[in-house]
Formats: C-alpha cells, sequence, structure tokens
C-alpha cells in the first residue's frame, strides 16, 4: 500500500507500480513493475513540504496539463493562486485529474513499451541534468520543468506547435517554477542523454504536436539537440 507523502508522488510516481533505484551512471536503471494493492492520498500532508519541494510537484502537474488534460491547463492558465497557495479543495482536483491520467495510460502499457512513454515529457532532458548535477543539485521537477522547455522548443524547430515554448515558460512561472537556468556544455548533457533508459541506437524525446497531442520521435539528431541547448544558454 503506498501512501505518498509528496505532491510528486500523489500525482505521478506513486501511480502505476514503477520501482526503481538510481545508479551513478543514470536514472531509474534499476527496478521492476510492482503495482500496489491500494494507493492512499491525504492531501493535508502536502502542508508539511517546504515551498521548494511543493513547487518541484508543480511540474508533474503541469506534465499532465500539457500533454494529456487541455481542461487541467486551462484551470491553471485561468487562476493558478489555488492550486500554488495549497487550496485543499483545488489539489483534491488536480489530483484527481492527474491520477485518472496516468491510470489510463498505465492501463494501456503497464510497462512501458508504447503509450507510456508520454509520460516521460521533459524527463529526458530532465534525468540527464539530474545525473550530472550528481542527484544533489536541481530539484527533479526543476529538471524536468527545463526539459519541458527544451522539448516545446525543439518542437517549434521541428514546425510543430507553434507559440508553445512561450506558453510553457508561462505556465511555469505562474506555478512558480523557473522556465531558464544554467544549462552543462552541450557535450556532456549528450553524454548523459546515450545513458537514458529508453535509448534505443538514438534519442527518444516525447515532444507535443499541439497541447494535448504528444508524439515519441526517434529520430532527433545530436545536432539538433546541440542547437536547441545553444538556444536555451548551454555552453559548446
Amino acid at each position: 500500500v503506498q501512501i505518498p507523502t509528496t505532491l510528486t508522488a500523489q500525482v505521478d510516481a506513486a501511480i502505476g507500480g514503477k520501482t526503481a533505484l538510481n545508479l551513478p551512471e543514470g536514472k531509474n536503471l534499476v527496478g521492476t513493475f510492482t503495482q500496489p494493492l491500494a494507493v492512499l492520498i491525504d492531501v493535508d500532508v502536502l502542508t508539511t513540504l517546504d515551498e521548494r519541494d511543493y513547487r518541484s510537484g508543480l511540474a508533474e502537474v503541469a506534465k499532465y496539463a500539457l500533454t494529456l488534460d487541455d481542461g487541467l491547463l486551462t484551470m491553471l492558465e485561468r487562476d493558478p493562486g489555488p492550486v500554488t497557495r495549497r487550496d485543499a479543495i483545488a489539489l483534491e482536483e488536480v489530483i484527481a485529474r492527474c491520477v485518472a491520467s496516468k491510470a489510463r495510460i498505465v492501463a494501456e502499457d503497464e510497462r512501458d513499451a508504447s503509450a507510456r512513454l508520454i509520460l516521460n515529457y521533459g524527463h529526458t532532458l530532465g534525468h540527464a541534468l539530474e545525473r550530472l548535477d550528481a542527484f544533489r543539485g536541481r530539484a527533479h521537477g526543476e529538471a524536468v520543468a527545463l526539459g519541458m522547455v527544451f522539448a516545446a522548443a525543439l518542437a517549434e524547430s521541428r514546425g510543430l506547435a507553434p507559440g508553445l515554448r512561450v506558453r510553457t515558460e508561462r505556465l511555469l512561472t505562474a506555478l512558480g517554477l523557473a522556465a531558464t537556468g544554467t544549462l552543462p556544455p552541450v557535450g556532456e548533457v549528450l553524454r548523459c542523454l546515450r545513458l537514458d533508459k529508453k535509448y534505443r541506437g538514438g534519442v527518444r524525446f516525447v515532444l507535443l504536436e499541439d497541447v494535448g497531442r504528444p508524439v515519441v520521435v526517434d529520430d532527433v539528431s545530436d545536432e539538433e539537440v546541440g542547437s536547441v541547448l545553444h538556444e536555451m544558454g548551454g555552453a559548446a
């Protein structure tokens, strides 16, 4: 029985049965799928989190809003105040919507072979940044936030989802998350991307054709990645 006590766990990590360990070589590289008998979520425990931990969890909320629940996105864009203030009624709705989205995708693809891959939106770069920080720098949600900005910029560079980057940055900022940050050298990022557990002879990214329309692509070249990272401030 899972009793998640962080927002990250309540909306994402406790749902779906993934259990894994980080290794020095990368994130979540050793693990298994073990579905819990039940997941019990109490929003009151979120009042015990410090501000950074709470805001980190909002990155996962933003992920679901952008990829799977445009109604949630509209709610957050219209008035993020109740969520950022940790209003219990607002949180119950937000968490329930995120859980429903993830449960639906996991039911289609429990073991990450197809549909479940879209839940990694923002996480490919995010996991690389966490590893380069030796898991002691950016919080998970802070890294994923930058990963979503990167994914939006990459999508736009391919002619997809015009305006997505600005919309993503506006949403993250409204939720109290940084939409920009210091990035490691491009070569180091590329090296870490090749250690991602989803690497299959090429770096696989989840992009949005538009809000609510995620697609998995595996033909992103190192040059494309480097170009977007440079544009975001990454060093050569």
